[in-house]
């Protein structure tokens, strides 16, 4: 259990540095960082004691984002639920790949690999998570709800799409012990909607520096 709170705020974490990156915040850098820990401990306690149904989850750690961006920094309502989605996908993708990569070296069902390799795979997915988020906020604009209003956030579709294609993918392969070809496809066909992801990042944040 204390692992699994070390793993929520290590994604808090992370999640502020991203967010802080491209927003100022409404008070002050202290008061939004607690928001986003508190907010990320709430969600632990909602998955861990409430429910902790996969698309479910998606939803609600994809709305606290959002909700957290645009309350707590000067964010329009249309940057804040494209870069939320943004931080959840990143997030999934992170997950998702580290729980395929060690199923294929393991040889055991994705579920199995994730139960019975968890500490390993928080650690990974985090490293991956930071190097995401970290490589993405490096070439984004700072935004204000001032000089920016996230007028391509439409863009975040595609994100979306790929959110849900990536989950169904884990829920039909959950229980079953996939030949090692079948696993680096997978882990081919995740990291193909990473790099599509970041192209789309890139797209939205031209259209930025251009308004």
């Amino acid at each position: 259990m204390f692992f699994q709170i070390f793993a929520y705020l290590t994604e808090a974490v992370i999640v502020y540095m991203y967010i802080r990156h491209i927003y100022e915040p409404k008070k002050n850098k202290l008061i939004s960082f607690i928001t986003i820990l508190v907010s990320y401990l709430m969600l632990f306690f909602i998955y861990r004691f409430i429910i902790n149904i996969e698309f479910v989850n998606t939803i609600i750690i994809t709305l606290t984002n959002i909700v957290i961006i645009y309350f707590c920094f000067k964010s329009s309502f249309k940057s804040s639920i494209f870069h939320g989605i943004i931080l959840c996908i990143l997030q999934i993708i992170s997950e998702f790949l580290t729980a395929y990569i060690t199923s294929l070296i393991y040889n055991i069902p994705v579920q199995n690999s994730v139960d019975n390799h968890f500490e390993i795979g928080v650690v990974l997915s985090r490293i991956l998570y930071f190097l995401f988020s970290n490589f993405l906020s490096k070439i984004s604009v700072k935004e204000t709800n001032v000089k920016t209003w996230g007028k391509w956030f439409a863009l975040s579709l595609l994100p979306l799409s790929s959110i849900f294609v990536i989950i169904v993918m884990k829920i039909i392969t959950d229980s079953i012990a996939l030949k090692s070809y079948q696993n680096i496809l997978i882990i081919i066909s995740i990291s193909f909607l990473l790099v599509i992801n970041i192209i789309i990042y890139f797209v939205y944040e031209q259209a930025e520096k251009n308004n």
